[in-house]
């Protein structure tokens, strides 16, 4: 993890964690900001550790 934002009010905690962020959000909040909606129906993809290493969420899979 590299860095964290938000704990201080809870409401939205961001996590940095290098090539993944994680938004936390209050579900208020979640319902207001709808950041969903910006990344579409199509789901991301992370590969965890393995074989040949961390792959970032943007790079496809070997079946596509």
């Amino acid at each position: 993890m590299i860095s964290v934002e938000g704990l201080e009010t809870g409401e939205w905690v961001l996590v940095d964690c290098g090539d993944i962020v994680v938004h936390i959000l209050q579900p208020m909040l979640r319902s207001y900001y709808q950041l969903e909606g910006m990344w579409g129906a199509k789901p991301v993809r992370v590969k965890l550790a393995g074989d040949k290493g961390l792959a970032k969420a943007s790079e496809p899979d070997d079946d596509e």
